[in-house]
């Protein structure tokens, strides 16, 4: 029975996906998504046969699931209020500052320059924040900041 329940499972998704995308619910599309997650299922369960270890993806603690979702909303927060009040005043010339957030760079290997992307990407993509440069010198990254906030204290993956 461990063994149906994933292909089971696949057949479902696939069909339900399949439906999903194809928009109708037409004798040709229910018997293209009968075929199409038949296929999938017996690939998933025969690569499960297969298999020789089981490979499994840690779950993370339920904190480092929701900490991101709380900074986007305390983020969205403060902008948003910055926002109503650059509207609400109209003022002249720029907004917002350029501070420098520590930033413990590493080395030359692959997975530093993963991590070095992967920081400057998320941090560009955060609602109050965009990484200007990365400055080797001060093992810094400059960034500009609409609502003023302090520096995250992580030097490995700041936010």
């Amino acid at each position: 029975m461990a063994r149906v329940v994933p292909g089971l499972v696949a057949f479902l998704a696939a069909a339900g996906f399949y439906l999903l995308l194809a928009g109708s619910l037409s004798r040709n599309e229910l018997i293209t998504a009968g075929v199409v997650a038949a296929a999938f299922a017996i690939l998933v369960v025969v690569l499960r046969l297969r298999q020789e270890t089981r490979l499994g993806l840690p779950i993370p603690p339920l904190t480092a699931m929701l900490r991101p979702i709380l900074a986007l909303l305390t983020d969205s927060g403060r902008v948003g209020a910055v926002l109503l009040r650059v509207v609400a005043r109209r003022p002249e010339g720029g907004y917002g500052t350029i501070t420098p957030q520590p930033f413990r760079p590493g080395g030359s290997t692959p997975e530093d320059a993963g991590r070095r992307g992967l920081v400057t990407l998320g941090s560009s993509l955060a609602p109050n924040g965009y990484v200007l440069e990365w400055s080797p010198s001060q093992d810094a990254l400059l960034m500009h900041r609409l609502a003023a906030v302090s520096s995250s204290e992580n030097t490995e993956w700041p936010t």
